[in-house]
């Protein structure tokens, strides 16, 4: 998954009133929230406002039908929201047992974006696991509520047209309620997720050379 630099005016929502410890850029972290099901990758990576401007409106209007969203009014829980929309949107490849994801999955896939933040918000086995992930790291925990937080994990999908689409929960309500989603381009025939958002991935990085901050990480099977 992957982390990285993004303008403070995005960093947080100014209506969030609930704050979680962030999670670090680890495998060995990550894998204790995630599944070990068969997944397709997925990469998180650095988000630019200046590429959302840019979202193909054109494909947007055409999907078949919209991925699942969730809007992020927690903050620093965009590590869990982008865990979130990789395994909803992979719902095909996967089949969950018994337990805190399904019962979410169940709760939540015929709700608006909004309406599942809300009830993340209020989800008490989710934060637990979540707040246990974040102090499982090899970095220092950061508090919930530090403000020096600059770092984000957004993720990348295939959406049933064959869309590649980049889901940030931070997102504003720009196109309505596509708000949270960047659709960036149709695949080629034989372009595969990871080709297509490595493509992304480095026009992200030619952005801010200079800066260490990006890395990737990929949910798969094992």
């Amino acid at each position: 998954m992957n982390v990285e630099v993004r303008s403070k005016k995005f960093k947080r929502m100014a209506a969030s009133k609930v704050y979680w410890a962030p999670l670090e850029s680890n495998p060995e972290s990550m894998n204790t929230t995630g599944p070990s099901q068969k997944l397709v990758p997925h990469p998180l990576v650095a988000y630019r406002k200046e590429i959302y401007e840019k979202s193909n409106t054109n494909l947007m209007k055409l999907q078949t039908r919209k991925p699942y969203l969730i809007k992020q009014t927690i903050g620093n829980a965009c590590g869990t929201i982008a865990m979130i929309h990789s395994l909803a949107n992979n719902m095909n490849n996967i089949q969950l047992e018994d337990g805190v994801y399904k019962a979410f999955m169940d709760k939540t896939k015929d709700m608006t974006p909004k309406e599942r933040c809300g009830f993340l918000e209020s989800n008490v086995e989710f934060s637990e696991i979540h707040s246990s992930t974040a102090a499982s790291g090899q970095s220092e925990q950061i508090a919930a509520e530090d403000d020096s937080v600059d770092l984000h994990f957004v993720a990348f999908t295939v959406d049933e047209d064959g869309n590649l689409v980049e889901l940030d929960g931070s997102l504003g309500d720009k196109n309505g309620s596509d708000g949270g989603m960047i659709v960036h381009k149709r695949l080629d025939e034989g372009e595969s997720l990871i080709s297509a958002s490595a493509g992304v991935i480095k026009r992200y990085m030619e952005l801010d050379p200079s800066n260490p901050r990006f890395s990737i990480l990929s949910l798969s099977p094992l």
